[in-house]
């Protein structure tokens, strides 16, 4: 577990750009909502993950 992790969050966003699915390997096209994890307070220092998830895969993490 790393120092960020328990900052980090799942927020519902429309693609501007396409994205992949980091669990399930799906294209999110343009304008399709998705799940990306944003980093709630403080500013993110460089080199930061953040993941993006589809709709379907991003329902279950943001349940948790």
């Amino acid at each position: 577990m790393g120092k960020y992790d328990s900052l980090k969050y799942w927020a519902k966003v429309r693609a501007r750009v396409p994205h992949r699915c980091q669990r399930c390997g799906t294209v999110i096209g343009k304008g399709e909502y998705y799940y990306k994890e944003k980093l709630d307070f403080v500013s993110p220092p460089p080199g930061l993950v953040f993941g993006e998830l589809c709709e379907k895969c991003g329902k279950d993490a943001a349940s948790r």
